[in-house]
């Protein structure tokens, strides 16, 4: 390893810190800005020197002054002169500048080490726990601490990560922890430990657990510990006043002594082993926080956990708890993370507990609905009166920890169509999902395997679901073979329907009677898992469907007439379907189709007159015969013959061992770019189909058992642009008929990846002296092969492998001069002599046979059976 001379960044041109200074002060709307604070904002980005940190903070800080008298206050301060590159007095700038009430909540985030990721959910709720939540009438402790946490990221103090992760600039934390850095330690190894003052707050990182013999001075003002690794040893039951803890832990129990922390308000448990919590956990009064996502063994809750009333966000794994008795007295809960099970005995805690949870919002995923055996215990969950609740999911089956999660849509989803009728009335499970009715603020609702007589009224009411977006209706099989109206939800965007019974859609689902516009909003429409359902066929209107784009129909066998597709359409998928003939009519926007197992289909009418095409995908329809035009993929196919035109990405899997004639005809017009893969094809494949104006980038060949030749015509043997010209990658695989592979195949300049394996009676490669750009040559078992040629002239090469090729052979002239980084060259005994001559390894199915300069060496053995990986179609 060499050393390099430091690379000095220079500084930020005058203009780019003006673009970022409008973007952080003005939010680029500086049209609406005075003209005299314009003019402050360019005396204050001079003297910002080029430092774009300097510029992002301080424009984040005057962000929320509009007095001309502060931002000349900031423009006169001593502290604003960046000299030397430093630029910590800017920063400590903005910190005087900062509300008072948020010093703190900005303080705290320097207990999280350099580049910690951190979401803003969990730091507002540690505020919290702290008491750095000032109140205000008619706004919730949550929501007031994400308004601080936003105003610290537009006062450019807190950056983000990702999508939903933050974190803190080291520069913005560095001057965090020199305000007060003594309520903010971290240990960094077992001697490094400061103990002459009091500790606060306390991050462990996961290398540095607190050892045994670690003391802290006065455990008593701790108030935050995270990260902590707990083995059994009663440290932290000391720091009575603590009340931020993240427990982690290998045991299967948690001491009882966890009851003595009656401060604690937030408690995060990582324990995979752990079944149970202890009871004495339901003593802590002030908890506002319980997280037990990382205890994926814990398969209850504490029967006194009623007793948290000041509990706020309760949260648990992915599988199911039964809902305790007394859980209704968590009256303050706002968030509940847990999918709540209803048994409804005597040991179990049934709908009733819901009643005066009103305080809750976000999701709520609700199942064992058919222990129900009366509407009049729905009734008392009172899911009306949960005015914040936007997500619910209602099952009227046993939850199985096995299912599948999807914490965006809080849904979950059974791997397999199949259902068991359950033993409860299908009038008793009418009655419970009518007495269920969510808030009109709903705007997310699931229902699975509901087997009442029919849909309630309020499902698809627009008056009592005028915010619904998102729809999933999961095995859900009706007496009757209708679904219900659904086209009036004047907000549905998303509608994902699977019922066994249905056996027709028609107008009713569209409308109820009334002349109105149906799905007004509705982007995507699923329709699946009906094995009786014959005809989905309704009649638009103008205005219907004005906004759907996406179409899926899955798992229909039986399905053979569609609908009219609306104008809008984008993407098509149909897959298991009996349908015979699809049709695609003018005008359409169609872009993406993809049609995969339908053993019916016979015909696809209208490809070659939309111009908007961008995928198609054919799959398992073995008999289709179709005529496409105007595509730019194709994939997958199992069609007895193929007419192609004015394509620009092709890719062809054609999987009948059959098949003898390959005919592809193209009629390009402008055409850069194109990858063809052949996958199971005919018994020759000429490069002729392709005109002047082909130019392929990648060429794969793969199981081809007849293919006996692969040529190149006069026609491109001559001036003008030819196909193979800018190919990068060559890869024929699994032809053992293939003998012959003309000069023109490995002639481009830009070749880069050579592939050849399992060419049984492939005799030679084309000499390879014009491949200048190869990186990398693959072959193996190729056991006829018995040269290759022009490898010292691959100077860019920095991967070989050869293997079982026992004929293959390079002459001593081709002694490479340069190095190559991975060699693996096994059982191609002709090579011997050549790696002896290269200093390469050689190895046989028996052993390893390393040669060098003079006499074999005790490198490290290679494993001579051993595979490298092949990506095919990267």
């Amino acid at each position: 390893m060499q050393t390099m001379s430091p690379f000095s960044l220079g500084r930020l041109p005058y203009a780019k810190c003006w673009m970022l200074f409008k973007c952080c002060a003005f939010d680029n709307q500086e049209a609406n800005v005075h003209i005299n604070l314009l003019k402050i904002g360019h005396s204050v980005v001079q003297k910002c020197d080029g430092m774009p940190l300097a510029v992002k903070v301080l424009g984040g800080l005057l962000r929320y002054e509009r007095d001309e008298d502060k931002w000349r206050q900031v423009l006169a301060s001593d502290t604003l002169v960046v000299e030397k590159n430093e630029v910590m007095p800017v920063l400590m700038l903005s910190y005087y500048h900062m509300p008072l009430h948020m010093r703190p909540c900005f303080l705290y985030l320097s207990v999280f080490p350099k580049n910690t990721r951190f979401e803003k959910e969990r730091v507002v709720r540690l505020w919290m726990a702290q008491g750095y939540i000032k109140s205000r009438p008619n706004k919730t402790p949550e929501n007031i601490g994400d308004e601080y946490f936003e105003e610290l990221r537009c006062r450019s103090l807190i950056d983000s990560s990702d999508y939903s992760s933050y974190v803190l600039h080291d520069l913005i934390r560095d001057l965090a922890r020199s305000i007060n850095e003594r309520m903010y330690p971290t240990v960094k190894d077992d001697n490094a430990w400061d103990n002459s003052f009091s500790v606060y707050h306390l991050y462990l990182n996961r290398e540095n657990r607190m050892p045994s013999h670690v003391k802290i001075n006065n455990p008593r003002s701790v108030r935050t510990l995270l990260h902590y690794q707990y083995n059994g040893i009663p440290t932290i039951f000391t720091m009575i006043s603590i009340r931020v803890l993240e427990l982690h832990t290998e045991s299967s129990e948690l001491s009882c002594v966890i009851g003595n922390l009656k401060h604690l308000r937030y408690l995060e448990i990582h324990a995979s082993k752990l079944e149970r919590l202890p009871d004495s956990l339901c003593v802590l009064y002030n908890l506002q926080t319980l997280d037990l996502r990382k205890c994926n063994s814990l398969t209850e809750l504490p029967r006194d956990i009623g007793n948290l009333t000041s509990l706020r966000l309760l949260e648990v794994p992915y599988h199911i708890m039964d809902m305790p008795p007394g859980f209704g007295k968590l009256t303050n809960l706002k968030t509940i993370k847990v999918t709540l099970n209803v048994r409804g005995d005597a040991m179990h805690g049934g709908l009733g507990e819901l009643k005066n949870l009103n305080n809750l919002e976000g999701s709520m995923r609700i199942g064992g609905l058919d222990n129900i055996t009366s509407n009049i215990y729905a009734k008392e969950a009172n899911l009306k009166s949960k005015i914040n609740q936007e997500c619910l999911e209602l099952s009227f089956d046993k939850y199985d920890y096995e299912k599948k999660f999807n914490p965006d849509l809080c849904l979950l989803i059974n791997d397999a169509i199949g259902m068991e009728y359950c033993t409860k009335s299908k009038e008793i499970q009418q009655y419970v999902l009518d007495s269920l009715q969510p808030h009109c603020n709903i705007k997310k609702l699931a229902i699975r395997k509901y087997r009442g007589t029919e849909f309630p009224s309020w499902l698809g009411d627009p008056l009592m679901m005028p915010k619904l977006t998102y729809l999933d209706l999961w095995c859900c099989s009706t007496m009757n073979s209708f679904l219900p109206p659904l086209g009036q939800l004047p907000s549905l965007k998303f509608l994902s329907i699977n019922g066994p019974n249905v056996q027709k859609i028609g107008n009713e689902f569209l409308r109820d009677g009334s002349s109105s516009v149906a799905f007004p909003s509705l982007e995507e429409l699923v329709i699946g898992g009906m094995p009786g359902l014959k005809e989905c066929i309704w009649v638009l209107d103008g205005c219907d469907f004005t906004c759907l784009t996406k179409l899926s129909f899955y798992n229909c066998p039986n399905l053979r007439k569609f609908p009219t597709f609306p104008n809008k359409l984008e993407q098509l998928r149909i897959t298991n379907c009996g349908i015979h003939e699809i049709k695609f009519a003018l005008p359409s926007n169609i872009q993406f189709v993809n049609i995969c197992q339908c053993t019916d289909l016979t015909s696809v009418v209208g490809l070659n007159c939309h111009k908007t095409w961008t995928t198609l995908v054919l799959e398992c329809c073995p008999l289709l015969e179709i005529s496409m035009d105007d595509l730019v993929q194709l994939m997958g196919t199992n069609c007895s013959r193929v007419y192609i035109s004015t394509l620009r990405n092709v890719y062809l899997y054609l999987r009948d061992d059959t098949l003898k004639m390959f005919d592809v005809t193209l009629n390009y017009e402008v055409l850069l770019r194109v990858s063809l893969n052949i996958l199971v094809c005919s018994k020759e494949v000429l490069a002729n189909p392709f005109p002047e104006q082909i130019s392929f980038q990648q060429f794969v060949v793969l199981h081809l058992p007849v293919l006996e030749k692969m040529v190149m015509t006069s026609k491109f043997q001559m001036g003008g642009l030819k196909p193979l010209e800018n190919l990068k990658r060559l890869c024929i695989l699994g032809c053992p008929k293939l003998r012959q592979l003309t000069d023109w195949w490995v002639a481009s300049p830009f070749l880069e990846i050579l592939e050849v394996s399992c060419c049984d009676e492939l005799i030679a490669i084309p000499p390879l002296h014009k491949s200048t750009a190869l990186l990398e040559i693959r072959i193996r078992n190729c056991p006829a092969l018995n040269k290759i040629v022009g490898l010292r002239c691959l100077t860019s090469l920095r991967t070989l492998f050869l293997k079982d090729c026992q004929k293959l052979r390079a002459l001593p002239s081709e002694k490479l001069d340069f190095r190559i980084e991975a060699v693996e060259i096994c059982d191609c005994p002709n090579m011997r002599d050549w790696c002896q001559l290269n200093n390469f390894v050689y190895s046989e199915s028996e052993g390893v046979h390393h040669f060098t300069a003079g006499e074999a060496s005790s490198s490290t053995e290679i494993d001579a059976e051993g595979d490298l990986d092949t990506t095919l179609l990267s």
